[in-house]
């Protein structure tokens, strides 16, 4: 009860004072606003359940083999897949791969520069 007579008291001061004329504008800028960060925290947490969900079917499977395969048959699957890790060539790749990520980032931000200097020479 008494907080009803607080609300109602709130309500009747409030009808004196005026919106301001972009109020509806203001309004639907924190709407849209709210919406995105709902959009982003649902895109996030699906990724981080498919993430979570392969990481667990991997260590699923890497211990279902483990009962089927011997030591020295998972030593050999392991022999596989790091034998290509120590070739030169890998290590090329890697280090081609570094020079090009490098290349993107520097490229980003020339871009971001370049569209700052455009906007703030537009203005």
């Amino acid at each position: 009860m008494n907080n009803d007579k607080l609300i109602t008291d709130a309500l009747k001061s409030r009808k004196n004072e005026q919106l301001s004329a972009n109020f509806n504008a203001m309004m639907m800028v924190k709407v849209n606003a709210e919406a995105i960060k709902i959009q982003k925290r649902k895109t996030a947490l699906s990724y981080l359940l498919v993430a979570g969900i392969s990481i667990l079917l991997v260590a699923l499977a890497g211990y279902l083999l483990k009962g089927y395969l011997s030591v020295e048959q998972l030593k050999s699957i392991g022999a596989i897949f790091t034998a290509p890790l120590l070739s030169p060539m890998f290590k090329f790749g890697v280090f081609i791969g570094i020079i090009v990520l490098l290349l993107l980032i520097a490229d980003r931000q020339f871009r971001l520069y370049y569209e700052r200097r455009v906007k703030k020479q537009s203005s």
